[in-house]
């Protein structure tokens, strides 16, 4: 019989409707339609009864012939079991309550640090704890185990960190180290800080007025005012600026002439040979200024028995006003709309200002020197070979941050 196109379309919806909607498994109600179709066609006396209820039920035949054989050998219907998957399985990486606390260590102990943290290492440490074997001369069986590892990395909720991010530079470590012991919190009667304000007539803006030359002589004076007030041994704690690091004038620079890069390669004992390019020159002139040559302001003040600390790039808990000021945009920040005016933003950032308190002011100075004291503690076990808490550098191109790598890269 031929179906009217009309109504062809119609059907098929509906077949298809019926198909989406129910459950793979044959429900009770199911069977009992499918048994009283058999009793039907077989009270009919008609053939093929099988063929004609899968037709009229939309099952296959095997399934209609099952359910007439479980209802002749019990005479009952049950219910099928739905098809699941519930039972626990061997995973490559074991998620117990231990593991998951390891590597969530882990992963915390690198950011404190900001070492990127990428899947292969915890794959690493992993395998250093006994957790995980890998047959490393078999490529097949380390990727297999690096690709559970990152499995399990996503299941922890870990995210991916950004592709373009990248690690600390060897000098910017050893600038976070020398801040890290300089700042440690002493005994009360160990050690005095203090904090000098000159006052007076500004007639510009600092930011015009303080250049390198202003800054040393600056500099100078605050030390001999520290001297009076009878302290020695002074640490002074400085920010990145450029003025705060300018070097001796006769320091070489990129812009001199060969002739008189050739000079000072001699001066400095640096072999060269006067048929070297001047590029060539420079770049082993710059490798000695960086590492030799100090900032004027750290020999004036080492020649005077006092220390000049950098604070460490990259590291703004560890400046409280930093944390501070954060605070301030924020507050300023969130009242922003269509109409904000600069004389808006200028009287609301007033108003942020005066509204800090100084138990606010107190909290940040607080969760500052607790972020140095567990960055001190975070260093000094990877220091003393507790954990890989702190390699010298990753083992993969791929790069992460304080967040986690849910592929490849892992950083929290």
């Amino acid at each position: 019989m031929q179906v009217n196109p009309r109504n062809a379309a119609a059907i098929k919806a509906i077949t298809a409707y019926i198909t989406a909607q129910r459950p793979r498994h044959l429900t009770k109600a199911e069977k009992l339609t499918i048994l009283q179709l058999h009793a039907y066609y077989r009270g009919k006396g008609e053939k093929a009864v099988a063929q004609k209820v899968a037709e009229v039920a939309s099952r296959s035949l095997a399934v209609v012939q099952a359910v007439w054989a479980e209802f002749k050998k019990t005479r009952k219907l049950v219910d099928d079991t739905p098809a699941t998957n519930t039972a626990n399985h061997a995973t490559r990486i074991p998620n117990t309550p231990i593991v998951r606390d390891l590597v969530r260590r882990f992963i915390r102990d690198r950011c404190a640090t900001r070492t990127r943290t990428v899947a292969k290492d915890v794959m690493a440490m992993l395998v250093k704890a006994k957790y995980v074997v890998v047959n490393v001369n078999s490529p097949k069986d380390y990727h297999a185990c690096l690709r559970a590892v990152r499995r399990f990395i996503q299941q922890q909720g870990y995210a991916r960190g950004r592709q373009k991010e990248t690690s600390l530079s060897a000098a910017h470590i050893l600038a976070r180290n020398a801040y890290v012991r300089s700042m440690l919190p002493v005994p009360p009667g160990k050690a005095l800080r203090l904090g000098y304000f000159r006052g007076g007539k500004q007639v510009k803006d600092y930011h015009a007025m303080f250049n390198h030359s202003y800054f040393v002589r600056w500099f100078n004076s605050l030390m001999d005012e520290v001297e009076a007030d009878g302290h020695r041994g002074v640490v002074f704690v400085m920010d990145n600026a450029k003025y705060h690091k300018g070097k001796p004038d006769h320091t070489p620079k990129g812009t001199w002439s060969k002739e008189w890069l050739y000079l000072a390669c001699l001066e400095y004992g640096i072999e060269v040979s006067p048929f070297d390019l001047r590029e060539t020159m420079w770049l082993l002139l710059q490798s000695y200024v960086v590492a030799f040559v100090e900032p004027l302001v750290v020999q004036a003040a080492k020649a005077r028995g006092h220390t000049v600390v950098y604070t460490a790039p990259n590291y703004s808990e560890l400046q409280p006003i930093e944390t501070v000021w954060s605070q301030v945009k924020g507050r300023v920040g969130m009242q922003y709309d269509d109409t904000t005016t600069f004389a808006m933003v200028y009287e609301r950032l007033k108003r942020a200002f005066a509204e800090l308190t100084s138990e606010q002011i107190d909290r940040h100075i607080g969760h500052s020197t607790t972020f140095l004291k567990n960055l001190d503690a975070t260093l000094r076990c990877a220091d003393d070979g507790d954990d890989d808490t702190l390699p010298h550098g990753s083992s993969s191109d791929d790069d992460t941050s304080s967040s986690s790598d849910a592929d490849d890269n892992t950083d929290t």
